[in-house]
């Protein structure tokens, strides 16, 4: 059993099509092919690995909406988090900017959320992670300020954090800054570095 979930599975998406010259851009064919999100069967699997519910679900709308009907009869509390990116592709559609990212905190009754006042925002506002996601190649790399906020309020020292769609390894990177055990998977083996 672990103590922690911290991931970003492939976000579902209804339709990436689009005019002008987005669709010909790579980082748009490589959201593209991260478009089937995830079933409650992976949920069931993620609550059955926990000691106890304490994990952070990232998605676009469509999927927190998922995840929220899914936890809405499991007692647990939840809160929703917001990264908003100051430099968002410019992926529009005659839609608004895809500029947030939203990431669902479930925990269940009686699990600490550690740190103090400044430590507890539900939002954060920055830049895309273009560095390491140039390295890498991956299309949805998270800023490591915020995966390392995540693990310093949910886990102690020591403590065993989980990450099933490691992706770019951001979880497993600041689990080792922070002095925690992590378990990661990646179907993609070009991302593992």
């Amino acid at each position: 059993t672990v103590d922690l979930i911290v991931t970003d599975p492939p976000y579902l998406f209804k339709s990436l099509s689009g005019g002008g010259i987005a669709p010909k851009r790579t980082y748009f064919q490589s959201l593209n092919k991260m478009d089937e999100g995830i079933g409650d069967e992976q949920l069931d699997e993620f609550i059955r690995v926990l000691k106890e519910p304490n994990l952070y679900l990232w998605g676009n709308w469509p999927l927190i909406q998922q995840y929220l009907q899914y936890f809405a009869d499991k007692k647990v509390n939840t809160n929703l988090l917001t990264w908003h990116k100051l430099n968002p592709a410019p992926l529009c559609s005659n839609n608004y900017l895809k500029d947030t990212e939203y990431c669902l905190y479930v925990r269940g009754k009686g699990v600490k959320l550690y740190g103090g006042y400044a430590d507890h925002k539900t939002y954060w506002l920055s830049s895309n992670n273009d560095i390491r996601q140039s390295k890498t190649g991956h299309p949805a790399v998270k800023p490591l300020e915020i995966i390392s906020q995540m693990v310093k309020n949910s886990s102690l020292e020591g403590q065993t954090v989980f990450d099933p769609y490691l992706g770019s390894g951001t979880t497993a990177v600041a689990c080792k800054m922070l002095n925690r055990n992590c378990i990661g998977c990646e179907i993609e083996e070009k991302y593992i570095t």
